[in-house]
């Protein structure tokens, strides 16, 4: 196909896959149960949350952010959002990337997070972009450029509620323990700052083997990708389920949005699933060791509320699971079901609310794709007259 058509032909494609992931055209399936994983290490001395660009952690840097100081000095919010597709047509390339996640930041210790989903700066001259439930009764605003991440606000509380079992740092600690992790596969790329076309595949993984712990980070870590990251029925990572046919690098920053994502989060005794709609991705292509690695790095999705109750399900505390008996559990819950600000599909002001909009920042280092395996045996939860999952809001 000549070059031109081939761009003209994403152009049009990216537009159509933004906008879908914009209205948040997608249907969330996947797994039930819940994960058992070994006590993560203790987290590196300086540890300050993550999204940085060491691997050590650090704040976020949004990529296209727009952060506070500009909305005041401007008089008007400006929506942090992710680069425009490379205006001139690119040639294909033959380069693959595949890096793992290695740090994450839920923006539970002030960093900035997430990027705006619904072209609205709700608070800041806008209203919301769908109904309020009747029993939230209060605007849940955005924060500075636009961004949609109520998220950190739920993080920022269950950190210290849970004693650090939920949250940033311990996350991360469990990325960089090798305990859980998410392989980003990126093929097509030219290796140039712009090429208006690339396949981008997530691929969530519960681990390495304990006798290959903790990673190496140099890109000889085989990572085992769990079978649900798959086309169901297959046994290939050939036929991947979280993809962008259309993803784009402008600027040195890949984008790509993906209708249906998830990985499995390794807190102190368990694997969380954190499905996500409609979610973009956004980070900066660095040049590294002859490959790439991303940095700088944001997720910005909508976070169902029946997911959100999954979550919890499958939240294992140092005390076991967290049932709706449990002391904290209606401060959870309240702050879950208070927490709705965006909808999951097309929406109008009149469509009520069903999800939390999210923001995750990371860094993500060289790795390899492992074999498929399957996820670890459910560990025991709730009785079910207490378990959270199926909980409903209010």
């Amino acid at each position: 196909m000549p070059v031109h058509a081939r761009s003209a032909r994403h152009r049009i494609g990216a537009t159509l896959a933004a906008l879908a992931a914009l209205a948040g055209c997608a249907v969330v399936s996947g797994l039930d149960g819940d994960r058992r994983v070994a006590d993560a290490p203790a987290a590196p001395a300086g540890h300050g949350g993550a999204g940085g660009t060491s691997g050590a952690g650090g704040a976020a840097d949004a990529g296209p952010a727009i952060d506070a100081a500009d909305d005041a000095a401007s008089g008007a919010c400006v929506l942090a959002t992710y680069p425009a597709p490379p205006a001139a047509p690119t040639a294909p390339g033959d380069v693959e990337i595949v890096v793992a996640l290695r740090t994450v930041d839920l923006g539970d210790g002030g960093s900035v997070v997430g990027l705006d989903l619904d072209a609205k700066c709700t608070c800041g001259g806008d209203g919301p972009s769908c109904k309020r439930p009747p029993w939230v009764d209060q605007e849940l605003c955005d924060s500075a450029g636009g961004r949609d991440a109520q998220s950190a606000k739920l993080f920022t509380l269950l950190s210290p509620a849970t004693g650090g079992d939920v949250g940033s740092a311990r996350f991360t600690v469990g990325l960089q323990g090798g305990t859980w992790s998410m392989l980003v596969r990126v093929r097509g790329y030219n290796g140039k700052p712009n090429d208006d076309r690339v396949q981008l595949a997530l691929f969530p993984s519960a681990g390495l083997p304990i006798a290959q712990r903790p990673p190496r980070w140099d890109g000889s870590d085989a990572w085992p990708i769990a079978d649900t990251a798959v086309v169901e029925g297959s046994d290939s990572l050939e036929a991947p389920r979280f993809v962008d046919e259309n993803a784009y690098v402008s600027g040195g920053k890949l984008v790509a949005s993906v209708g249906v994502s998830e990985m499995y989060i390794a807190g102190s005794q368990a694997y969380m699933p954190l499905r996500l709609t409609a979610a973009f991705l956004v980070a900066t292509v660095q040049a590294k060791g002859g490959s790439f690695e991303l940095i700088d790095g944001q997720l910005a999705a909508r976070w169902k509320l029946v997911d959100m109750f999954e979550f919890v399900h499958a939240m294992r505390l140092k005390s076991g699971p967290l049932c709706k008996d449990a002391a904290i559990y209606p401060m959870l819950k309240g702050r879950l079901c208070a927490s709705l600000d965006i909808y999951s599909s097309l929406t109008t002001p009149t469509t009520e609310c069903d999800s939390m909009s999210l923001g995750l920042g990371f860094t993500a280092s060289r790795a390899m794709l492992g074999a498929l395996a399957p996820l670890p045996d459910p560990s025991p939860g709730c009785p079910p007259p207490t378990d959270p999952l199926g909980d409903v809001c209010p």
